[in-house]
């Protein structure tokens, strides 16, 4: 894949697969010297499920719970991703 004569990295690969991806609301990309280091996405939780069951999908995350006269209104949740280069 080219963009304006560059070739596209595969850390740069996994942030637009991210972007594209409707289940996130937002993503954030972090860089740590002037790599793609972290990447944040946040995406609401649409269905009911346990909360141990949200906890165990993902090894880095914030759930944020939002509550009203007593029930789950919605859940966002922020996952966060190390990149890491492919090996070719």
């Amino acid at each position: 894949m080219k963009v304006e004569g560059t070739t596209v990295t595969d850390k740069e690969k996994q942030v637009l697969s991210i972007l594209r991806d409707k289940n996130y609301s937002s993503v954030r990309i972090l860089k740590s010297n002037g790599e793609i280091n972290i990447i944040e996405g946040v995406e609401k939780i649409c269905e009911k499920k346990k909360i141990i069951a949200l906890l165990n999908e993902h090894n880095y995350q914030n759930i944020e719970i939002i509550q009203s006269d007593k029930k789950i209104v919605h859940i966002n949740r922020t996952v966060r991703v190390k990149v890491k280069a492919k090996n070719r």
